[in-house]
């Protein structure tokens, strides 16, 4: 019923990939608990969309940024 709410009340708001989008998210992982008002609050607020009906991937916090850190140059092949 969420994703068909969804739909229905944003197919003028977004754009059909991203309504699949979050229609895949939301049938892998089901849909956020107050579906219902992140939807509204997209009508008023379309450019959070994203933030508000899709779940946080775990590189989009920035205190949990895993980055590798930045590899040592290789010394020449006669040494330094």
């Amino acid at each position: 019923m969420a994703v068909a709410m969804m739909r229905s009340l944003l197919s003028r708001t977004l754009a059909p990939t991203d309504l699949n989008r979050i229609e895949a998210v939301w049938h892998r992982d089901g849909p956020p608990m107050d579906a219902v008002d992140r939807i509204l609050k997209v009508q008023e607020t379309p450019a959070a969309w994203h933030s508000l009906l899709l779940p946080r991937e775990p590189n989009d916090d920035p205190e949990t940024d895993r980055t590798p850190p930045p590899r040592e140059p290789r010394p020449p092949r006669g040494g330094w």
